[in-house]
């Protein structure tokens, strides 16, 4: 389930994978055969390895992804992947079987119910989301543009996980 087909393998920042913090990440995600690392493959147009001028133990392999390419590759693979269906909508809540602690579905923002024994959440920046504009202005979204995962922030608290915010931006001070 997402916001928008559309925006599938949208990239919203940086169009880069690995790092001296993440590229750990993306070696365990290319052992577990996901697809970052093989649409990584096809898409980048840069490749480095940070620190390579002090010990193996700090280097970082790091690639820059053509955006629009990478896009277009993790649409064509998600959207042709055998048992996957992909739908389009909001997750409103998280509905549980307060008697056994376990979750039994998700609500969508048509009211429809999904019965499912688990459910995987992936909302990126879209829980809760919101966007600095300036020093001034701030506005609901997940992306410029894009809705944020209020309702389901709300419920995933509500099952008593802690919710925060990071901050991603940066601002320049005078």
């Amino acid at each position: 389930i997402t916001h928008k087909i559309e925006t599938i393998g949208e990239m919203s920042c940086n169009p880069s994978f690995g790092g001296i913090g993440k590229g750990h990440l993306m070696r365990e995600i290319d052992a577990l055969d996901g697809l970052c690392g093989r649409l990584c493959d096809r898409t980048g147009v840069h490749y480095k390895v940070l620190n390579r001028s002090k010990g193996r133990a700090v280097w970082g392999y790091r690639a820059q992804i053509d955006r629009k390419l990478y896009k277009q590759a993790m649409q064509t693979e998600i959207l042709n992947t055998p048992n996957l269906h992909v739908m389009a909508a909001a997750v409103r809540d998280i509905v549980m079987d307060e008697s056994q602690s376990r979750i039994t579905g998700i609500t969508l923002d048509n009211h429809s119910l999904i019965p499912s024994h688990a459910v995987i959440i992936t909302t990126g920046t879209f829980l809760r989301g919101c966007i600095n504009l300036g020093m001034e202005e701030q506005k609901p979204a997940g992306r410029l543009n894009d809705q944020p995962a209020i309702d389901l922030a709300k419920s995933i608290e509500r099952i008593g996980f802690k919710m925060g915010r990071l901050k991603t931006g940066k601002i320049s001070f005078a």
